[in-house]
Formats: C-alpha cells, sequence, structure tokens
C-alpha cells in the first residue's frame, strides 16, 4: 500500500536544493573537461538532477585551455551545459561571444547562438548565424551568413584552425583585400587564408591543404 498521498508525492518530485554563494560541496562537479564555479547561489532540482546558477558563473576547461562565462548557467552532470549572456575563451586567444550556448559533454561541442561575434588576433568582427567551438582541438565553426569585418569577407561556412593560422571560406564567399576582391560560388568552392604573419590566400586549395579542415566541413 502506497502511504503517500498523490499531492505528497508531487512535492517530493519537484523539491528543489539552494546552495548558498560560496558553497564549496560536491554539486559544484566536474562536467566533462570543464570544472564549474558560480557567482551565487545553486539551485538544485533533485529531480531532474539539474543545477541553476541564476547569478551566472564560469566554467573552465583547463586541459583545452577554454574559459566560458555566462550571466545564467545550468547543468545536469554528465549531460549538458546552457549559458546566457556568454563568453568563451579560447587556448590560441580567440573570444566568442553569444546570447546564448549549448554545451554537449558527449559530443565536446560548444553551440553558440544569438548576436555572434568572434575575434582572434588574424580574423576579427567574425558574425554568423550559428557557430560551433569543438573543446578538444579549438576549431571554429561559422555557418549561416558569415560575415568578418578584417579581413572583409562573406562566405557560407567559415572554419577558423589555430587560432586563425588557416582560416577556410567554403560555399559562396567573397573576400576583399586592399583593391582586389576574390569571389565564387557554389558548394565546392573554397579559398584557404594561412599564415601568422602576413597571410597568403589560397584559392582551390588542394585536397592536402583540405585535410585538417575535412571534419568541420560534413
Amino acid at each position: 500500500m502506497n502511504l503517500l498521498s498523490r499531492p505528497r508525492r508531487l512535492l517530493l518530485a519537484t523539491l528543489a536544493l539552494t546552495l548558498p554563494a560560496g558553497w564549496t560541496g560536491t554539486l559544484a562537479a566536474t562536467l566533462g573537461a570543464f570544472q564549474i564555479s558560480a557567482r551565487g547561489n545553486q539551485n538544485l532540482n533533485l529531480s531532474t538532477g539539474q543545477t541553476e546558477l541564476p547569478q551566472g558563473g564560469t566554467a573552465t576547461d583547463s586541459k583545452n585551455g577554454l574559459t566560458l562565462s555566462g550571466k545564467t548557467l545550468k547543468y545536469r552532470p554528465g549531460q549538458s551545459l546552457q549559458a546566457t549572456g556568454a563568453t568563451i575563451r579560447v587556448a590560441a586567444g580567440g573570444v566568442l561571444n553569444a546570447d546564448t550556448v549549448n554545451y554537449d559533454v558527449k559530443t565536446g561541442t560548444l553551440q553558440a547562438s544569438g548576436h555572434l561575434n568572434y575575434t582572434s588576433a588574424r580574423i576579427r568582427g567574425l558574425s554568423a548565424a550559428n557557430v560551433v567551438l569543438y573543446t578538444a582541438s579549438g576549431a571554429v565553426v561559422a555557418s549561416g551568413n558569415v560575415r568578418a569585418t578584417s579581413p572583409t569577407l562573406s562566405a557560407s561556412r567559415v572554419v577558423v584552425l589555430n587560432g586563425g593560422g588557416q582560416i577556410l571560406l567554403a560555399g559562396n564567399y567573397t573576400l576583399s583585400t586592399g583593391s582586389s576582391r576574390l569571389t565564387d560560388a557554389g558548394a565546392s568552392a573554397r579559398l584557404l587564408l594561412s599564415g601568422t604573419g602576413r597571410q597568403s590566400v589560397t584559392p582551390r586549395p588542394t585536397q592536402a591543404a583540405l585535410r585538417a579542415f575535412a571534419p568541420y566541413l560534413k
């Protein structure tokens, strides 16, 4: 016989625990490669296992050199992390700002959307409909109306490797450099920018040159 009334069962199912600011117990756990620290209270939903940080916090991946800070955070251990008003700093020096970021533990990817802006030493003012950041490699993949202010470019997709040491424009693209303008169209169109000093420009790069980009063009 079940001795719990239905209202009592519902109360237990929705029970939440609020942890005070500065609490350092085990619930501020590692998520994938990230260590999470809160700015304020942590609200743990005992039914779903989700922890919310309404005052925001920081998630640090020391192994891959990534830091994510958000105005709000919520996460489920072993599954996912969501952030709003997010700033991501990558090891190679790039910074990505976004309205929302979703981290998937299984795939090791950060998916960003909303008022996106990515800047590194080699590319500035990169905006797009969507950006995916691969935590293990640091690759940044922008897709959907991609544009940048320096160098001045637009493309269907842009893949940034090594903090901008290698930048691939894929699909319909336009690149303006000084008085010259390069453009191409079609799903197979490619243009490669490479180099740590003055970058070289290679329209129609070889398959060998594109090998490092292959995982991000699927």
